[in-house]
């Protein structure tokens, strides 16, 4: 990963809402909805920080029928990122 990734990549994650996520998506898939009720925020702002942690790599979706599934990447499962210059490591603890 480059540099200007990286940052990128620590940007996304620099956010509570988005570490939430990744922490409900450890125990199962959800959608949208899901997410929105299990963190009382607005369906937009969920779907905003799930597009978020797609575009760095950390949520994998896919379509079921009229929904939209989500789930950890396998990189977030394995629960180490290289960021070019270090890797990031983190559990699910």
């Amino acid at each position: 990963m480059d540099p200007d990734s990286g940052a990128h990549f620590l940007a996304v994650l620099a956010d509570g809402t988005r570490i939430q996520i990744l922490k409900l998506l450890a125990c199962g898939e959800l959608d949208v909805s899901g997410v929105s009720e299990a963190l009382d925020i607005p369906h937009y702002r969920a779907s905003r920080h799930l597009s978020a942690l797609k575009s760095v790599g950390m949520v994998d979706c896919r379509k079921d029928k009229r929904r939209v599934i989500y789930a950890l990447s396998d990189a977030a499962r394995d629960g180490e990122i290289d960021l070019g210059c270090c890797k990031l490591e983190f559990s699910r603890e």
